[in-house]
């Protein structure tokens, strides 16, 4: 007698993620705390092997909890390029911030299987 088998689908939504990125008193070098705000907009790779990691960190998860962890880590990128500039140097070189600051965000996020279509500073 055969026996039936449960199958279980699961779908994760490729589309595109916008997140209001921002850190408030983030020490920048000289020990000088600045708030930056930007929009970010990520998603769910779609290739191999960074569609692999989404998998095995996501499926199953919400849109929500997908969005908090993106969030948390473009933050902490944001945080961390801060610290390695002078409030100057940020003020007098916007897009050598923002091309810094998209190459760790992408690198952080490549690892969660997610994919960063832009990142841009607001103020």
């Amino acid at each position: 007698m055969p026996i039936p088998l449960l199958h279980v689908v699961y779908r994760m939504d490729l589309t595109l993620i916008s997140i209001d990125v921002a850190v408030t008193g983030a020490y920048s070098q000289g020990g000088i705390p600045l708030n930056v705000s930007g929009v970010a907009n990520v998603k769910i790779a779609g290739e191999p092997p960074d569609l692999d990691r989404a998998i095995q960190r996501f499926l199953g998860l919400g849109r929500e909890q997908i969005k908090m962890v993106a969030k948390d880590t473009l933050e902490g990128a944001l945080r961390g390029i801060v610290a390695t500039m002078t409030p100057e140097a940020l003020n007098e070189s916007k897009a050598e911030f923002e091309r810094r600051l998209e190459t760790e965000a992408r690198d952080s996020l490549r690892e969660l299987g997610l994919s960063l279509d832009t990142l841009k500073i607001q103020s």
